[in-house]
């Protein structure tokens, strides 16, 4: 079963700043929000998972 995260969850799970992620979210480089309600948005929890496991991945592939 898949989890709605918002954004201080996704802060606190992925360690960057809320800039950062808007910043990744302009040059498509981060998973993209979906509505929640009118005003309220929110991120898959599985996206960001999987988000953070590329990025773990693309680190191992830097240093070897």
């Amino acid at each position: 079963m898949s989890k709605i995260l918002r954004l201080p969850a996704v802060i606190k799970k992925t360690g960057i700043s809320r800039t950062t992620i808007y910043r990744l979210l302009e040059k498509e480089e981060f998973p993209k929000p979906f509505p929640i309600t009118g005003r309220a948005v929110g991120w898959s929890d599985e996206a960001i998972n999987k988000w953070i496991d590329e990025k773990i991945n693309q680190g191992k592939d830097e240093v070897a």
